[in-house]
């Protein structure tokens, strides 16, 4: 695993070189990702450059009473980073009163956006960028809220499995209690991620690689045709392109960069015209020292 954490860490040290930050904010929720996540970027930024933020549906002390010695205060105190806490229930008694309360899962969503809304506004506040605590099986199943977890600037571990998670989770030193705490979101009263999904994490992590297990080939079809009706979430809002196709963008970010052949026709189209020349499919190194010779030879 030294391998792993070190390869994680250079990578959250070129990406906020890259992006011209400093600050990394990080909703920590007591749970296995967020608290690899806050780690590896204490490791790669120093612990003043990093702000964990708790953000419970209740007060601590009574929505989890034993969290100030078990879960995140316990995880910012070992990692000595800037913790900023407060309770989410105002925001969601507002939406209660406009009746968006009556289903579990558009509440539980509507409170993921309002965490999300709040660590955006600590990272405008600190001009830091909010760090993603998704792992590539919750990336994979679609297990994550469109502008609520899902959104960041970074995910650290959105290339690790679960199971590799939590084995990088021992290696880096999180605490016991937390790695062997029962998965869930707490988006609401005994909400458990492996109940929502059908199985273990152990189990899906297997069919995502493709090595379902003995008997769970009805679990596997559950599965894989969740992976295909969540896919969407990993993509891109779909852009109009110039020539009336629809031009869907990955999680990249990133508009398709054009290629040397469409860069040479927008920049010396007319010219070639004139010269009689046509843009090769390949071999472009050679085409452009021709050109070239012919720009030198009427420059003589």
């Amino acid at each position: 695993m030294k391998d792993e954490q070190d390869k994680s860490i250079e990578f959250i040290r070129d990406t906020f070189k890259e992006k011209g930050f400093k600050k990394a904010v990080i909703g920590v929720s007591g749970g296995l990702d967020s608290a690899v996540v806050a780690t590896l970027c204490v490791k790669a930024l120093g612990c003043n450059n990093v702000i964990g933020v708790c953000l419970p549906r209740r007060p601590i002390k009574s929505s989890f009473p034993d969290i100030e010695e078990r879960t995140d205060i316990e995880l910012i105190e070992k990692l000595c980073c800037s913790f900023r806490h407060s309770t989410i229930r105002p925001l969601e008694r507002v939406f209660e009163d406009l009746d968006y309360g009556s289903s579990k899962l558009r509440m539980g969503n509507i409170l993921a956006r309002i965490r999300m809304i709040i660590l955006f506004d600590i990272a405008s506040e600190y001009n830091g960028l909010v760090v993603g605590t998704s792992n590539k099986t919750e990336l994979a199943l679609g297990y994550f809220t469109l502008h609520g977890d899902g959104a960041c600037a970074l995910e650290p571990i959105g290339h690790l499995y679960k199971t590799e998670v939590k084995k990088l989770a021992k290696y880096i030193g999180v605490p016991k209690h937390i790695i062997e705490k029962r998965p869930s979101a707490e988006l609401w009263e005994g909400q458990y991620d492996e109940d929502e999904l059908g199985a273990s994490y152990e189990v899906i992590d297997k069919i995502l690689q493709g090595k379902t297990p003995a008997g769970k080939d009805d679990i596997a079809k559950q599965i894989l045709a969740r992976v295909e009706k969540n896919k969407f979430k990993l993509e891109m809002p779909t852009i109009k392109s110039p020539n009336n196709t629809q031009d869907t963008n990955s999680l990249s970010c990133r508009i398709k960069p054009l290629s040397i052949q469409e860069k040479l026709e927008n920049e010396f189209g007319e010219w070639l015209c004139i010269q009689g020349l046509s843009i090769p499919d390949k071999n472009c190194d050679i085409f452009i020292d021709k050109c070239m010779k012919i720009i030198n030879k009427d420059n003589e």
